[in-house]
């Protein structure tokens, strides 16, 4: 009987290890699969990136870029980088300069601060950011999102 229950035990032990061996293994797969779906999903947005680029700056329509051509995207990004920029601090502007006249005030001034932090919080309500910047929404879905279901295993 004792020796039963020593040998019983043991193959508990036995199985417990290899089966905590195997825990890693499976999330370590899944870490990769998951990995590489993103590195996929990442891929296919830098090749359409790419195709709509080509379709625009590509004069001579051979399917690439010259550098005549890329030089004629980089100052094109260069300029939109610029009037990104002018675009912020327009929007800015418009929130405290009450007039109108982009000129402000002595009196618009002491009320910046206020406005100037209502309309940051009202931005990041309407992008769905909570305070520490994470996109609240796919927060929510993560927490949302089942557990994967364990695999079956595999009988010898």
């Amino acid at each position: 009987m004792k020796k039963t229950l020593t040998i019983v035990l043991g193959l508990f032990c036995i199985c417990g290890l290899l089966s905590a061996q195997e825990a890693p293994e499976k999330a370590q797969r899944g870490g990769k699969d998951r990995s590489a779906k993103m590195a996929e999903k990442q891929l296919t947005r830098i090749k359409d990136g790419a195709t709509k680029i080509i379709e625009k700056f590509d004069t001579d329509k051979d399917g690439t870029l010259s550098a005549a051509e890329k030089e004629g995207l980089e100052t094109t990004i260069e300029n939109a980088k610029e009037v990104l920029k002018m675009y912020r601090v327009y929007e800015i502007i418009k929130v405290v300069d009450t007039d109108g006249n982009l000129v402000i005030s002595d009196e618009e001034a002491k009320e910046a601060p206020k406005k100037i932090g209502d309309f940051l919080k009202a931005r990041r309500q309407e992008m769905g950011k909570d305070k520490q910047g994470g996109n609240r929404e796919k927060k929510q879905q993560r927490e949302r999102r089942p557990e994967p279901e364990p695999e079956p295993e595999e009988e010898d």
